[in-house]
């Protein structure tokens, strides 16, 4: 991370899928036990920087549907120096077939974290098929 992106961002907060009942073709693992692994290896690349970083792999039904994002709201102070990672490895489905979308998919508040998301993108898709 840049010395301009470690400045900015303070907080990141990674929300791994809750989806339990997504079943690989392995028939023995979820997307939610994938998913939070990769928050767990993410959490430990991040913890070398000076940001807080949280790993939620709790607060997903608190409140229904919207609980991650309210523990997000409830846990960041400042949402400009902030980033919400969402992690998903089915994410496209059925709307790659209809609209041809693929690949990571990152949205960021601010122009000041365009450079931060890209360089999530770029390193993602290096590692993608």
């Amino acid at each position: 991370m840049d010395r301009g992106m470690k400045n900015m961002l303070k907080q990141i907060y990674i929300s791994p899928s809750n989806q339990h009942g997504n079943i690989y073709a392995d028939n023995k693992t979820t997307e939610k036990q994938n998913c939070e692994i990769i928050g767990a290896h993410v959490k430990a690349f991040l913890d070398v920087y000076d940001v807080e970083v949280s790993n939620d792999t709790k607060s997903y039904n608190l409140g229904g549907y919207g609980g991650r994002p309210r523990a997000a709201n409830d846990w960041v102070r400042n949402p400009s120096e902030a980033l919400y990672l969402s992690i998903h490895t089915n994410a496209a489905g059925k709307a790659r077939s209809q609209t041809g979308a693929w690949g990571p998919f990152i949205i960021y508040v601010g122009i000041a974290l365009q450079t931060l998301a890209q360089a999530f993108w770029a390193s993602l898709r290096a590692i993608m098929p």
